[in-house]
C-alpha cells in the first residue's frame, strides 16, 4: 500500500511546493507594486510646487478646516446645553450654566441679539467653534455683513474652510470635504477629479494630471483601476497593463487544484481501506469454510 500511495504523496509535495512558490511570488509582486507606488509618490512630489505649506496651515485653527466643524460638538455639549443656548438666543435672555464654554456661547448669542459688535480679539481669545456647529466668526459675519475691511481681514481666519472669505478657501476649495479630512488626518495622497493631492509633514501639493499621469504610465501603474492590487485613501492602485494575468487568479487556481488533489487522495485512501476490508472478509470466509468442513467430518467419525 505504501508503494501505491508514494507517487501521489510525491505529486502532492510538488503541488504544495508550487503553491508556496506562487504565494511568495505574489507577495514579492505586491511589494514591488508598493515600491513603485512610493517611487511614483516621490517623483511626483519633487516635480510639483507647494499648494499650501505647513507653516501656512499652522496659522489657522485645525478644527475649522475639517468637515466636522459644521456639526454640533456633542463631545463637549449635550442636547440640554443646546436647548439652553437656543432659549438664550431666541428670548435674548441671559442664562447661567455650569459649563464655562456654554456661558461664552450664551454671551455671543446675547451680543448678536442685542446688536453689539465684537472686536476681532474676541474670536482669537475664545473657542473658535460654536456649540451648534460652524465657527463663531461664520455666525457673526452672517449677522453683520457690513464690517470694515480691516476687521473683516482679522476675523476671516476664524471662519470655517467652507466660507469663501476664509483665506484657505481658494486653495483648498477644490477639495471635497472627504479629501480635506483625509489629508488633514495624515493621509499622504488623495485623488480629486484629475488632480492628485499629496501631503506630508511639510505641506500639501496639488498635482495636475499632466504631471502625474505620465509618471504613472512610466511606472506602469494605474491609480483608478477597477481591480486593485492595494488601496490607499481613495486610490485604487494596480498595474496599468491589464493583459497581465492576475496573481490572485493564479493562486486561486493552484489552491483549487491542491484541494481537488487532496480530496482525490482521501477518496483513494478510503477506497483502498474498503478493498482491504473486503479482502480480509473474503480470506476469513475462505479459512472458515475448510475448518467447518473438517469439524463436520470429525463429528461423522
Amino acid at each position: 500500500s505504501r508503494v501505491y500511495l508514494k507517487p501521489r504523496f510525491v505529486m502532492f509535495e510538488r503541488i504544495s511546493f508550487l503553491l508556496f512558490g506562487s504565494l511568495l511570488s505574489c507577495l514579492a509582486h505586491g511589494e514591488t507594486l508598493q515600491n513603485r507606488w512610493q517611487e511614483l509618490y516621490q517623483n511626483t512630489w519633487q516635480n510639483t510646487p507647494y499648494a499650501l505649506t505647513q507653516n501656512e496651515l499652522s496659522r489657522y485653527p485645525p478644527a475649522l478646516l475639517k468637515s466636522s466643524a459644521l456639526y454640533p460638538d456633542f463631545k463637549t455639549f449635550t442636547w440640554h446645553d443646546l436647548r439652553l443656548l437656543n432659549t438664550a438666543a431666541t428670548h435674548c435672555q441671559s442664562i447661567k450654566s455650569d459649563n464655562a464654554k456654554l456661558n461664552r456661547a450664551i454671551e455671543f448669542e446675547l451680543a448678536l441679539c442685542r446688536g453689539k459688535q465684537l472686536k476681532p480679539d474676541w474670536f482669537s481669545s475664545n473657542d473658535v467653534m460654536h456649540p451648534a456647529g460652524g465657527g463663531y466668526a461664520d455666525r457673526y459675519l452672517k449677522k453683520y455683513n457690513n464690517i470694515e475691511p480691516q476687521s473683516l481681514m482679522a476675523i476671516a481666519p476664524f471662519t470655517t474652510i467652507s466660507n469663501p472669505i476664509n483665506p484657505l478657501h481658494r486653495k483648498l476649495g477644490s477639495l471635497s470635504p472627504q479629501g480635506r479630512d483625509a489629508l488633514l488626518n495624515g493621509y499622504r495622497a488623495w485623488l480629486e477629479a484629475d488632480t492628485l493631492w499629496l501631503g506630508n509633514e511639510s505641506g500639501l501639493k496639488a498635482v495636475s494630471a499632466s504631471v502625474w499621469q505620465p509618471l504613472a504610465q512610466k511606472a506602469n501603474l494605474s491609480l483608478q483601476g477597477e481591480n486593485c492590487a492595494f488601496t490607499y485613501s481613495n486610490l485604487c492602485i494596480a498595474e496599468r497593463n491589464t493583459s497581465t494575468i492576475s496573481w490572485q487568479i493564479v493562486l486561486t487556481l493552484l489552491g483549487g487544484i491542491c484541494l481537488a488533489f487532496i480530496a482525490r487522495l482521501s477518496f483513494l485512501k478510503h477506497k483502498q481501506r474498503r478493498e482491504k476490508r473486503f479482502i480480509l472478509q473474503l480470506l476469513t470466509h475462505e479459512l472458515r469454510t475448510p475448518i467447518t468442513s473438517l469439524g463436520l467430518t470429525v463429528d461423522i467419525f
